[in-house]
């Protein structure tokens, strides 16, 4: 049972991987950000300073996104932010601008240092879990260094605008600090005969659950004006 378990958890991992890596390859991170005026135009509020080539500037106003109206397009009205673009026209002192995409240039700690950071942790967590089965909280510190890993592996196609890479943020950010705890509790417990009752560890797993679940209600409204998921749509 443990293999299938395992096996099913593999299978999702790499489901998960192509899908943020063709995300990743199909799209520059533009990290254009927006507002709403009261009179339902989209107007560029920020602007991440890493990314080069993109001629926009803070005020122009979002005229077409894929050839339709900004309000169509799920990133603008989900997280206030432009991703995932094929053809972006912008209005500007009055004038309609076609913005080449071409020349958008990334970071190499925004699209290389996150994967190199996630084989290291997908490797120790892998190592752990073969080869110290006997021990739980090795066991748990594999959990720990997964949830790591996962956080990696969301940060490209999350900062793209993509919701399952921001729901696995969600997830896996919380359970890395739940997990070190849980880490701690089991191996002082191994190694120093210390018990520490903590079985409140187990009701912080349940709050992640329970957070996903807000999580997806959200996710299902048109237009979010929650401030805490526009904080963490920013991830």
């Amino acid at each position: 049972m443990r293999t299938f378990y395992f096996s099913i958890g593999i299978i999702f991992l790499l489901a998960l991987q192509l899908w943020f890596g063709y995300l990743h390859l199909k799209y520059p991170f533009l990290g254009i950000y927006v507002n709403q005026t009261e009179s339902s135009q989209w107007v560029v509020r920020s602007l991440e300073d890493e990314v080069k080539g993109l001629d926009v500037r803070i005020g122009d106003i979002i005229d077409k996104v894929n050839g339709n109206h900004p309000d169509q397009h799920m990133t603008i009205t989900k997280w206030r932010a432009v991703e995932q673009v094929d053809t972006l026209e912008v209005i500007r002192d009055g004038q309609s601008i076609q913005v080449g995409l071409k020349e958008v240039k990334n970071s190499l700690k925004r699209d290389v240092l996150p994967i190199l950071a996630e084989i290291i942790c997908f490797s120790v967590a892998l190592l752990l879990y073969i080869k110290v089965r006997n021990s739980r909280s090795a066991k748990i510190l594999s959990i720990l260094f997964l949830n790591v890993g996962v956080t990696f592996m969301s940060l490209a196609a999350s900062a793209r605008g993509d919701g399952i890479a921001k729901l696995m943020l969600g997830i896996a950010l919380p359970c890395i600090a739940i997990a070190f705890l849980h880490f701690l509790i089991a191996f002082f417990k191994e190694k120093c005969g210390l018990h520490l009752k903590f079985r409140m560890v187990y009701v912080l797993y349940v709050l992640v659950a329970y957070q996903v679940i807000v999580w997806f209600s959200w996710i299902g409204q048109q237009n979010v004006n929650n401030k805490l998921y526009l904080v963490l749509s920013q991830l």
